[in-house]
């Protein structure tokens, strides 16, 4: 304990914890391609699909829900 009354923050064996890696490699991964989605899904949607823009359009304003 420190002189304030609170705890050190043990950095080293979190950083070396395996746990600790798997679940930022997995929250990475997750977020790269909820994103990846976010931003391919209208292009998708028009040249692979061939839906109208004007459909493209509603449906990417609804990406955030």
């Amino acid at each position: 304990m420190q002189a304030g009354g609170s705890m050190e923050v043990p950095w080293g064996p979190i950083a070396k914890s395996l746990p600790f890696w798997a679940v930022a490699i997995a929250h990475f991964t997750n977020n790269w391609g909820y994103y990846t989605l976010l931003t391919c899904l209208p292009l998708y949607l028009k040249n692979i699909l061939h839906f109208d823009m004007k459909y493209v359009r509603f449906i990417h304003n609804f990406k955030e829900l």
